[in-house]
């Protein structure tokens, strides 16, 4: 036999012509070198794509970006993407208010900034597979996904139109072409229970085919309150199936389809009082005719081709569909009110539509020019989402009694008497390169033109941008790898202000520097940097009119960032860190001078896991620490949010395919507050204990 390259990443195998003299061949030796992603018991990641869009080894990538493995999202016991930013430094999570609003910040800035009025918010930080999710409000559920990246900073260059405080990268889980069967089910607090299928391996009779069917069904209580609750849930049922074909050559086809159903309840959590206190474990502010059913259908399709030993060519798109049929019956206040302030009832009724279309194409190349090994992309993106709901709203003044509520039927609402309507086309064309120059540079650099066109209800914006990304690093040995990087970002932003004129788009600028390092040969890595990061034209939701926005003004975060991840020794693994945000309004005639809610000033992280083996099987013991302190309750910086700190608890046993894991959130049970959206706090979950078993087949 003998080989050649039929692709980048793509190998051959042939015949070979027999020697006329001897019949037989001799062939030189071929080396074939690599290393797991991660090891055992290992909480470390090798490469990242997030940050480059090719995958580089991370002492490799002159930017900060933070990899969660499968095994490290089931130890963390990840429910929600929320849960995938608790050990990470820099980032925290915002005013969720249900689980089917995942907001967040990342380096001081939210998640969600497109904004049509608070029933339009939709996330320019989230992305599956480089697009965005087809899906306006979408579940993230961990059965679908195996792998994380949080690439931090602005990242326009990349993936369009983005929030500059950085982007969480899902990875979706792809047929395999050998069998693997697995079956996994967890019970736990909160009347949790589910359980999830995930089937893929080669069709037989069919060469070069492979399938993936992922099917999950979850019953949950979700709590924003400290307390269980009949009116708040979290409910769902997930069907995906998927086919992929490849050839001898490398070409590779993959199809997909998604079926979600989500039944939740949006959840104002608890309240702030007037005299400062706050309501912990306090009763529920949802009315029992309360729901949310969000239904979503999604189709992805991608193609991949080696024109060349050294040339690829790829072309992928998504399609989506989201329906959501909703009544948010809940208590509302615009001030604290005291413990006797009789509240405001607010009942939406209202039916939404959300159609997504993304498509992207790019050509990339591996190559050499004399001592210098490039990757080159050229890609092309096309994205269009539209959003109509119909709505009708009834508020009632004075009628919900905050300690002891009571919500009588809600009745006929009659007709939808107001709309909300907004498109977004959103057309680039980019070109990137990644540079090794010599053994120890490694340059990246890009360059992204954007065309966006926006529409909300009878107004309209648009704008264009050039936006660049350059950075590099120098590999000078194991301790010592300094980078340095600056990026620009554009973000389009929709609404209608109070003066009837549209919400202006904003741009983003960062820069970054910083050391990373590789401890123990290469067991353990750390990355040191210090960073800022600026924005302009910051909006937000109009207290006054939740249908409206408001500028809230141009922002910008200084701020450190230390992490750490790997295994110390063959039994003892680590990931952690600590962040240091100073966030401030720079400009704005509300909020200057202020600090952005919900962005912590100091917080640290570590999650030590031990790991042994035994005739018996894999044993392993974990423990957390997550530490927050100094962040604002509002933008007004009227109060501040509790400082709390959180301890959590793993034990795992894995033996012959078989998996048993628990997860002991909050040991302690410190009441504290995860997020704020002003008046109303969404409390923390209390002492949690989940059970997971696992089959793998």
């Amino acid at each position: 036999m003998t080989y050649r390259f039929s692709g980048p990443n793509t190998v051959s195998l042939q015949m070979a012509a027999a020697s006329a003299a001897s019949g037989v061949v001799a062939l030189a030796p071929v080396s074939v070198r690599g290393r797991a992603e991660t090891a055992t018991g290992s909480f470390g990641a090798y490469q990242a794509s997030g940050a480059t869009n090719v995958p580089v080894p991370l002492i490799e990538t002159p930017a900060t970006v933070n990899v969660m493995t499968s095994e490290t999202m089931e130890r963390l016991n990840v429910q929600r993407l929320d849960d995938i930013l608790q050990y990470i430094p820099g980032t925290a999570p915002g005013a969720t208010g249900s689980s089917m609003t995942n907001t967040f910040t990342i380096r001081g800035f939210e998640s969600s900034t497109t904004r049509g009025g608070s029933l339009g918010t939709r996330s320019n930080s989230v992305y599956i597979d480089g697009h965005r999710p087809a899906s306006r409000h979408y579940h993230y559920d961990r059965s679908l996904f195996e792998r994380v990246e949080v690439l931090k900073g602005t990242s326009s260059v990349l993936y369009g139109a983005a929030s500059p405080g950085g982007i969480v990268s899902y990875t979706a889980k792809k047929p395999l072409f050998e069998t693997r069967n697995q079956v996994s089910t967890t019970l736990g607090s909160f009347d949790t229970r589910r359980g999830s299928v995930d089937l893929t391996g080669p069709i037989g009779g069919l060469d070069g085919v492979a399938y993936r069917l992922i099917a999950t069904a979850q019953e949950a209580n979700q709590t924003f309150t400290g307390r269980n609750h009949s009116s708040s849930y979290d409910d769902r049922l997930i069907l995906k199936p998927q086919i992929a074909w490849q050839s001898d050559a490398g070409t590779r086809v993959d199809f997909g389809y998604e079926y979600s159903k989500q039944d939740s309840v949006a959840d104002p959590g608890i309240l702030r009082f007037s005299d400062g206190s706050l309501g912990f474990n306090g009763p529920s502010l949802v009315g029992e005719d309360s729901f949310t059913r969000n239904t979503n259908h999604i189709a992805t399709a991608s193609v991949s081709h080696p024109i060349s030993d050294q040339w690829s060519v790829s072309v992928d798109g998504s399609y989506g569909k989201n329906e959501i049929d909703a009544l948010w019956d809940s208590a509302n206040t615009r001030i604290a009110p005291s413990r006797t302030t009789l509240l405001d009832r607010d009942i939406i009724r209202f039916k939404t539509d959300f159609e997504h279309r993304e498509a992207r194409a790019k050509l990339q190349g591996d190559y050499r020019i004399g001592f210098v090994e490039n990757t080159t992309t050229i890609g092309v993106s096309h994205r269009r989402e539209s959003y109509d709901s119909r709505r009708v709203q009834r508020t009632v003044r004075g009628s919900i009694d905050p300690l002891n509520p009571v919500f009588a039927s809600v009745g006929d609402l009659g007709p939808f008497t107001g709309t909300v309507d907004w498109t977004i086309n959103e057309r680039g064309v980019y070109l990137q390169n990644y540079a090794k120059v010599g053994p120890k540079l490694k340059l990246f650099g890009g360059l992204r033109y954007t065309d966006i066109k926006t529409v909300f209800n009878d107004t309209g914006g648009s704008d264009k941008s050039l936006d660049y990304s350059i950075g590099a690093i120098f590999n000078q040995n194991d301790w010592f790898n300094p980078f340095i990087s600056y990026s620009t970002s554009l973000t389009p932003q929709v609404g209608t202000l109070a003066s009837g004129g549209p919400v202006p788009f904003s741009e983003g600028k960062q820069f970054e520097i910083g050391v990373k390092s590789q401890w123990f040969g290469d067991r353990v890595a750390s990355t040191l940097s210090v960073f800022q990061i600026s924005q302009t034209n910051r909006v937000e939701t109009d207290p006054a009119d939740r249908t409206l926005s408001i500028i809230a003004g141009d922002q910008e975060v200084k701020g450190a960032e230390l992490e750490v991840v790997g295994r110390i020794t063959d039994q003892i693994s680590l990931i952690g860190g600590y962040g240091y945000l100073d966030a401030e309004y720079t400009e704005s005639t509300q909020y200057k001078g202020n600090t952005p809610a919900n962005v912590p000033s100091h917080k640290a992280t570590a999650m030590l896991q031990y790991s042994l083996e035994t005739d018996f099987g894999l044993w392993d013991a974990g423990i957390g620490y997550i530490y927050v302190r100094s962040r604002q309750g509002d933008n007004e910086n009227s109060y501040r949010l509790p400082d709390y700190s959180r301890i959590d608890l793993s034990l795992g046993w894995q033996y012959q395919g078989v998996e048993l894991r628990l997860r002991a959130e909050n040991i302690l049970d410190k009441k504290y507050v995860s997020g704020s959206s002003g008046i109303f706090l969404n409390q923390g979950l209390p002492r949690s204990v989940f059970l997971t078993a696992k089959a793998t087949f």
